[in-house]
């Protein structure tokens, strides 16, 4: 197994007793007599920001999941560039669509450096492992990404901007697990969000003179989960439409 594109890392055994992630993991969830059979089969791969962790279009070849770091899912349509869809962090799926023999329908990229546990699906299959017990748990890992990104579905449909805001950086707490968060660039934001990146900045402004966060420097900043809840208007448009 390798990422796509020519940034690859070597790979590493993972220590899955040790893992702060095993909770959100499809490995990690699995009975022990299972589990004992796949961990020495998963490789732990380490990945850098703007690495491609799949395309789509094309076939993965394993299943794995996100153990570190802040991923991108992105679609794209009959033309033009991948449109981002949401940020993820440990316990995304990755490569489900090959189960199926599929090709990936989504694209994911790093968005910061991490570390994904690859599973090769010519081992899942030499050591007769595609069973009921392993594939209820990729199911399942399946349904809580699934809902992450109808979140982000809900978050664009916020009518105004700094309520768009405040709803993706509450999904962030949740991503990267802390209320220090790590932001992607604005205009991945603003992609996703469907604003400005000029609208991120003032909005990210405006939750920051209402005490909901505090900002340090460009790439952090520091969320007051309470005051961010009280400033955001989660009222939903029928339209749909977009803030500029």
């Amino acid at each position: 197994m390798s990422f796509m594109g020519s940034n690859r890392r070597p790979a590493s055994r993972p220590a899955c007793g040790e893992c702060a992630s095993s909770g959100e993991c499809f490995i990690g969830n699995l009975p022990e007599p299972a589990r004992l059979r796949v961990i020495p089969l998963v490789s732990e791969q380490v990945f850098a920001k703007g690495d491609w962790l799949q395309r789509q279009g094309e076939r993965a070849r394993h299943v794995g999941v996100v153990k570190l770091g802040t991923t991108m899912l992105l679609r794209s349509g009959r033309d033009g560039p991948p449109c981002p869809l949401g940020l993820f962090g440990s316990g995304l799926l990755l490569g489900l669509c090959d189960l199926a023999r599929q090709p990936n329908v989504l694209s994911c990229q790093a968005v910061s450096a991490g570390r994904a546990c690859m599973l090769e699906l010519e081992l899942i299959q030499q050591h007769d492992l595609l069973n009921r017990t392993l594939l209820t748990q990729v199911m399942a890992a399946h349904m809580r990404s699934h809902a992450r990104l109808a979140y982000w579905a809900q978050v664009v449909r916020v009518r105004s901007a700094p309520g768009r805001v405040a709803a993706a950086l509450l999904e962030l707490i949740d991503v990267q697990h802390s209320c220090q968060v790590r932001l992607p660039s604005y205009q991945n934001l603003a992609d996703i969000l469907g604003m400005r990146r000029e609208t991120i900045v003032r909005a990210l402004a405006t939750l920051e003179k209402q005490y909901a966060l505090v900002r340090h420097g460009r790439t952090y900043c520091e969320i007051d989960r309470d005051r961010l809840l009280a400033s955001m208007d989660m009222d939903l448009t029928e339209e749909g439409g977009r803030t500029e």
